[in-house]
């Protein structure tokens, strides 16, 4: 979103009258594009936001006639503008600016046709590693899913990886409620790690975070020994950090499997 400009920018996910000050870090839409040999076209997308609504979906669709199938997956991120309609300025005013939602729908139809235009055979392996400890639940009934999942595409000829899809299960909030910077709050350092380390375009989604699944208190301490809290980047990159090493686990542990015929 544009900060600073004529209309403000409401930040989503807690209280209302959270104006955006800064962009820390940009959102972005990320898509994986699949073709089976019977040429079925599926293509999932996940974006750096708290949701998408329906008509939004809709209207994407529309954009891509030719797919078969188009899944859209918000991170649930609490750190990005209102797409919703229930955080703006107090409670009576709707915080969404239509223009970004079109911004919004054009930028993922984007992403799906360069997806499509780069595709290539590939080999998919699919692996997941568990850690709980990374997730922290503060409200009952207590349930967590600490398994990340990934898969792992391949080039079919030579071999080097060329995408790899992780799947978390936790609310993107470690930024907490009092921060007035747009981020993709801890996703983007964990994709920052993963690409990084294996040079491919990771597309990272938000599984089922139940009550509340969300970055655990007293994890992290900076190099002081002091220990990392929400609100602070350091804590935000440090937990972010935390989910890319488990997703390498699951990544490197991943045995190939056969995602086709689509059903």
């Amino acid at each position: 979103p544009q900060v600073g400009g004529v209309k403000p920018v409401w930040l989503a996910g807690y209280g209302w009258g959270r104006a955006a000050t800064s962009v820390h870090d940009p959102l972005f839409a990320r898509a994986v594009y699949l073709r089976d040999k019977q040429g079925m076209e599926f293509a999932f997308v996940s974006v750096d936001l708290v949701g998408l609504q329906f008509p939004q979906v809709e209207e994407t669709r529309r954009a891509l006639p030719d797919l078969d199938y188009l899944m859209i997956g918000s991170t649930h991120n609490h750190e990005g503008p209102d797409t919703i309609g229930i955080w703006g300025k107090t409670p009576f005013q709707r915080g969404v600016d239509g223009d970004y939602l079109s911004l919004v729908v054009s930028r993922i139809a984007e992403a799906v046709n360069e997806a499509r235009a780069a595709s290539r055979p590939v080999h998919v392996a699919f692996g997941t590693a568990t850690d709980e400890s990374l997730l922290g639940d503060s409200r009952k009934p207590y349930a967590k899913d600490g398994v990340l999942r990934g898969l792992r595409f391949d080039d079919a000829d030579s071999g080097a990886t060329t995408g790899i899809l992780v799947q978390w299960n936790c609310h993107p909030e470690a930024m907490g409620s009092q921060n007035q910077a747009v981020t993709a709050d801890f996703c983007y350092a964990t994709i920052q790690q993963l690409e990084r380390k294996y040079d491919c375009k990771i597309a990272y989604f938000t599984g089922a975070v139940g009550g509340l699944m969300a970055p655990p208190d007293g994890r992290f301490k900076n190099e002081a020994g002091r220990t990392l809290r929400e609100g602070e980047f350091a804590y935000t990159e440090a937990y972010g950090q935390a989910v890319a090493t488990l997703a390498e686990q699951a990544i490197e542990s991943a045995a190939p499997i056969t995602l086709t015929p689509f059903q």
